[in-house]
């Protein structure tokens, strides 16, 4: 007796097919379900291939005037615009090396904003070569010596960050 091939494995496939998972199952493994509560489409999938939403992807934050700061913008007061404070041509060192900060000038050179950790601050000439905040309360200054600018306290002649 002679058993054709279809005879042979068509119990063979129907064992192996009633055996399988379902498909939302496997699409489920790879990708969450769409949660509804959210009103945002999302982006992309990650390569996990979860769903990334544009809220989440950085350079897609805003700050009040519009910078992205996880792009690395901060808004200046000076120039009026977002930069990137790691871009300035003037940097400026702590003592350990540890942490940097930059400075502008205004186009006039009347006043320099230095962008300190805690946010920027703008110093108004004084002299050519002194530069310092209006609050007399925790004053800073800005000044060149030995064609360094230096950073710091006025009431405790401290310098916090200097050129190198």
């Amino acid at each position: 007796m002679k058993i054709s091939k279809i005879t042979l494995f068509l119990p063979l496939y129907l064992i192996m097919a009633s055996c399988g998972t379902s498909k939302d199952a496997i699409i489920y493994e790879s990708k969450p379900p769409i949660d509804n509560s959210k009103d945002v489409i999302p982006y992309g999938n990650n390569e996990k291939g979860n769903s990334v939403y544009e809220s989440e992807i950085n350079g897609n934050d805003s700050d009040e005037h519009g910078c992205r700061p996880s792009a690395g913008y901060t808004w200046s007061i000076i120039k009026k615009e977002c930069l990137r404070v790691f871009e300035l041509n003037m940097k400026l060192y702590n003592a350990d090396k540890t942490q940097m900060t930059s400075a502008i000038f205004s186009t006039d050179k009347n006043q320099v904003e230095i962008f300190t950790p805690q946010g920027s601050l703008i110093l108004d000439k004084e002299t050519e070569t002194i530069y310092k905040t209006t609050l007399k309360e925790n004053q800073k200054f800005f000044r060149i010596v030995n064609n360094k600018w230096q950073f710091g306290t006025v009431s405790t002649n401290k310098i916090e960050f200097q050129e190198i």
